[in-house]
């Protein structure tokens, strides 16, 4: 069950890009390929594509194998005329194979620690918890995350049991790995270091013999040591890294907004508040594992409201923990009373099938959006039927709800001259070569316009949003633009005013509406919308994904 409703819509969007973060791991993975395996970029770390870059390494040994590719060149033209296979390939072995192993992983320490009930029914709830479902569609770094802090746990629990030294290096090894996924993994050692205090503590050993003991310092050295294997450019490019962890954005969301955002909409209502009696209930349970979790979910949580952004993923390593708690309160509760075994059985059943109903049917219509034609890709499909080739249209890339239309190769040519000025670097000459890669690719598509795109900051960016234009109608006339997309909310502030202009001085020829209600045109997302929708209210008045789309054609 939990694979079936991880992979159903993992080709969402495909051949489109409509995961605004994919690409960065995407992109990086590829452009190893060079030789170079130096990132030059490290808000986020490399490890998640190194990992990439060696699957799509063994798929072009095998392609070249098998007859599918006859040359590089043709492994690269795939990519830049059709990257599905690509995206298909981390999807499901970073979202789809991960997320449904650390299913498996938290029933692995639900039983092992606490109970076979505790592991089931830990499992069934994660297993369609919307949030972790949603996110094993996508490539990113949240659900490798999770795993890793899980793997973490499991072998920190063993080692309490039995005081190996092989447990707590494994242990230590694991919060190496999770740090090199996300840095904020390095949260996990708090819980492992703590866990080591506690049963010396309990054995009766002093602090000082404690601090003395040579294996304490497994944890910081192997930890250590494993994330600059995972990592070595942190080191060896260092001025770099430096310059990149002291430069990332932080728009701290205060105390309440996880709480009643994400970790609400996320997990359904109903399992919330279970999780929440279940830590209640827990901080009276003086157990040691017990313990080390409770701390460990805090910590997280803290660190999320006052250093962190309004992202719902970002809670993503809390839900497994948070699961076991409210399982955990939930057999133990049903323990109480006095009934017979058949009988407590069929409460668990039913309650739990109550707890975890609203998340099933939130992921039953995700699932279905995933499965629907985005607005974006309605949009592109009909430009090319609609609007001649070569065309000058000006499209609104603000949020990531623009169609996805191709660039002339004159275009190409001018964007050459931009690339030193991007904003991200990559690695030397990674951005050349693919421009040149396009321009003699013999598949380059035919259905190409001039593009320029309307953002606040015309002059900064991405390539891929090469040429800029402000939000200025006297600038669209210099340009000469026969067309303007609109694909974000009509009723966002910054396009207000601009969106009056339009309406004067253009003819609205065509209107994409994703939502049942078509008079409808704003979102009630809380956040910036990543890849995939995420309050309930915005899902069920969908018909598909994306956002409204409104196609000008102006005036002369």
């Amino acid at each position: 069950m939990g694979f079936v409703v991880r992979i159903v819509g993992v080709n969402f969007g495909l051949p489109f890009l409509y995961h605004s973060d994919e690409p960065i791991v995407v992109n990086y993975a590829l452009t190893y390929g060079n030789g170079d395996f130096n990132p030059h970029f490290f808000n986020v770390p490399p490890l998640l594509s190194y990992f990439l870059f060696f699957e799509y390494s063994v798929y072009f040994v095998l392609g070249m194998l098998s007859g599918v590719f006859s040359s590089l060149l043709d492994y690269q033209f795939l990519y830049l005329t059709d990257p599905s296979s690509f995206y298909l390939i981390g999807r499901i072995s970073i979202g789809v194979v991960i997320g449904t192993s650390t299913i498996f992983l938290l029933y692995l320490i639900g039983k092992r620690f606490f109970s076979e009930g505790v592991g089931l029914l830990s499992a069934f709830f994660l297993s369609l918890t919307f949030l972790h479902v949603r996110d094993s569609h996508c490539i990113y770094f949240d659900i490798p995350l999770t795993f890793f802090t899980l793997l973490t746990v499991y072998f920190m629990f063993k080692f309490m049991d039995t005081k190996a030294t092989r447990d707590l290096t494994l242990a230590s090894i694991m919060v190496g790995i999770t740090t090199a996924i996300k840095y904020n993994g390095v949260l996990v050692i708090i819980p492992v270091t703590l866990a080591y205090f506690l049963i010396f503590v309990k054995d009766g050993k002093s602090l000082k013999e404690i601090i003395l003991d040579k294996r304490l310092y497994i944890i910081p050295f192997v930890s250590g040591l494993t994330y600059l294997i995972c990592n070595p450019f942190s080191v060896i490019d260092f001025h770099q890294f430096f310059r990149d962890m002291t430069s990332m954005p932080v728009g701290p969301p205060g105390i309440l907004f996880h709480l009643m955002c994400s970790l609400r909409f996320g997990l359904g209502t109903p399992l919330l508040i279970l999780s929440l009696f279940g830590v209640i209930y827990s901080f009276f349970c003086l157990r040691s594992k017990i313990t080390v979790l409770l701390v460990f979910v805090l910590t997280f949580y803290v660190v999320l409201c006052y250093s962190s952004q309004k992202a719902e993923r970002y809670v993503m390593p809390m839900i497994p923990f948070l699961i076991l708690f409210g399982a955990f309160f939930l057999t133990e509760a049903l323990s109480k009373f006095k009934m017979s075994k058949s009988k407590r059985s069929l409460i668990l059943v039913c309650s739990s099938i109550l707890i975890i109903l609203p998340s099933t049917i939130k992921v039953g219509y995700s699932n279905y959006l995933f499965l629907q034609e985005d607005s974006r890709t309605i949009a592109c499909n009909w430009v090319k039927e609609n609007i001649p080739f070569g065309t000058k249209i000006a499209v609104d890339i603000t949020t990531n709800s623009h169609p996805r239309l191709v660039r002339s190769k004159g275009q190409l040519k001018e964007l050459k001259m931009y690339t030193k000025k991007a904003i991200f670097k990559r690695p030397k000459g990674a951005i050349e070569k693919k421009l040149d890669l396009q321009l003699k690719n013999p598949h380059y598509p035919v259905e190409t316009y001039n593009l320029f795109f309307l953002k606040d900051n015309p002059g900064f960016g991405f390539t891929s949003t090469f040429p800029g234009l402000p939000f200025e109608w006297d600038e669209i006339r210099r340009k000469k633009i026969q067309y303007v997309i609109i694909g974000r909310s009509l009723y966002s502030s910054q396009l207000r005013e601009f969106s009056q202009v339009i309406n004067e001085n253009a003819e609205l020829v065509k209107e994409i509406n994703p939502y049942k209600d078509k008079d409808r045109f704003h979102t009630t997302e809380l956040t910036g919308v990543t890849g995939v929708h995420f309050v309930d209210s915005e899902l069920r008045e969908r018909e598909r994904n994306g956002d409204v789309i409104k196609i000008f054609k102006v005036l002369y």
